[in-house]
This record gives C-alpha cells, structure tokens and sequence, in this order.
C-alpha cells in the first residue's frame, strides 16, 4: 500500500526546508570567517610600522632543530630579545663585553661545543657567522636567524 501523496509533499518540503536552512548556515558561515579575514589583514597591516617578522631556528648538538617561523616581535628588539621569547626565558647566559648565551632551553655549552648564531643571507644563499654579540644584533623584517651549539675545535665551525 502507497503512503498518501500528502506524506510525500510534507517529508519533500520538510527536506526542502532543511537544505534551505544549512544553506543559509553555510552561507553566514562564510561571511563571517571573509569578516574575521579582514579584520586580521587590517591587523596585520596596521602593527607592520611597528613590529617585524622574523624566523629563528635553534639546532642542538644532537641534531634536534627547532624552528620559529613568521614570529612577529617589536621594531628594535635584538637577538637576545628574540631567544628570550620563543624560548619563554629559557636562556642561560653570561655578560662581560656584552651577552654571551651559556645553554638554551637547558642545554648547555660542554666541552668544545658553544652556542654560535648565524644569520641567514639571501643574495649568497648562505649562513653567516654572527657578526655582532647577540644583544647588538637588532633584528630587521624578514630575518631569518639561528643558535647552534655547534663544536668550536675546527674554525669556522659548521654551519647549521
């Protein structure tokens, strides 16, 4: 026996309403992940005056890498600055001409292995020896930067 055609009619419009329904979710869905967009980008563009982006890596004797990638820090911090936040302080270090970085997330300098930073150079696709103590690095836009605790009984030492 057939269901009545009125049963039909209410299950079609009942399903009708329901597809009409997550449409228009989906729909206000999207506006506002587009708003939220615009609001970021209008972020973005308005702290990059007074901020950078700059990624650092941090290599361990053991081969351990850790990147930070696109971190965004105030205009005038340093390299010191920067270790000391992606790190959450985790750093160990000693002044007497400046900063000389002793261990990085509790991992220390030992026997002839000390921690070196580099800076990534773009025009000879290269790392570069640190050229400054880390506390008067002063990080630009687009840096990319890294620790490495790295054997210092052959100079140059190898690059990360």
């Amino acid at each position: 026996m057939k269901p009545p055609r009125s049963v039909w009619f209410v299950a079609t419009v009942f399903l009708f309403t329901i597809a009409i329904g997550e449409a228009l979710f989906l729909i206000n869905l999207k506006m506002q992940l587009e708003s939220k967009e615009k609001a970021y980008s209008g972020l973005l563009k308005s702290i990059e005056g007074i901020t950078n982006s700059v990624s650092i890596l941090i290599k361990y004797d053991n081969g351990t890498k850790t990147w930070f990638n696109n971190t965004r820090v105030p205009v005038g911090w340093s390299l010191f600055n920067l270790t000391n936040y992606v790190t959450n302080g985790r750093v160990d270090y000693q002044t007497t001409f400046g900063v000389f970085i002793t261990g990085i997330n509790g991992v220390g300098s030992h026997d002839t292995y000390y921690w070196i930073w580099y800076r990534w150079d773009p025009v000879k696709k290269d790392w570069m020896l640190g050229e400054t103590g880390c506390d008067s690095y002063f990080l630009n836009d687009g840096d990319v930067l890294a620790w490495y605790l790295v054997d210092t009984s052959s100079w140059p030492p190898e690059k990360p």
